[in-house]
């Protein structure tokens, strides 16, 4: 299965909410709802997340809650006080690892690494990309277990 896609990725501070939200505003099927999930993330250690991932016109929306930890990779989009959905970022999902490396070299000679590091086998890549494009940037290849079970929309080339 092809595995190429671009996600759009959201931060929230009410996950419930902004997932009724995401699912209206781009009319989503299904969201996987995981909920309470710790990631390690190496330059921040142990962060607890709610995440919901969707699909949608041929991309992923993903929705993050930062429950616990240091999060502020995510916080830092979020406002102060009150209701909060933001977008965080957007991603480029690879399925082959030497496009990834290729793509990899040359955000790194754009923009600062946020954040790097491995998960369910996969890899994930954050730049940040806010002062140019007003968002950070993701690279990633993670395998198809991640993905909700309702699976990936079929791929086209345009």
């Amino acid at each position: 299965m092809d595995l190429n896609f671009y996600q759009f990725g959201y931060v929230t501070n009410d996950f419930d909410r902004a997932k009724q939200e995401m699912i209206e505003q781009h009319g989503l099927k299904a969201v996987a709802d995981l909920r309470g999930i710790e990631v390690s993330f190496p330059a921040f250690g142990p962060i607890r997340l709610n995440i919901g991932f969707g699909f949608a016109g041929g991309a992923q929306f993903e929705l993050i809650e930062p429950v616990d930890g240091d999060a502020r990779v995510y916080r830092c989009v979020l406002p102060d006080t009150g209701y909060g959905l933001r977008l965080h970022h957007i991603s480029r999902h690879y399925s082959d690892l030497s496009e990834l490396r290729v793509a990899l070299r040359e955000a790194r000679r754009r923009w600062p690494v946020a954040m790097s590091g491995e998960m369910y086998g996969g890899e994930y890549h954050y730049f940040d990309t806010r002062d140019t494009l007003g968002h950070f940037t993701e690279l990633s290849s993670l395998p198809l277990e991640v993905f909700p079970p309702e699976g990936l929309p079929p791929h086209r080339d345009t």
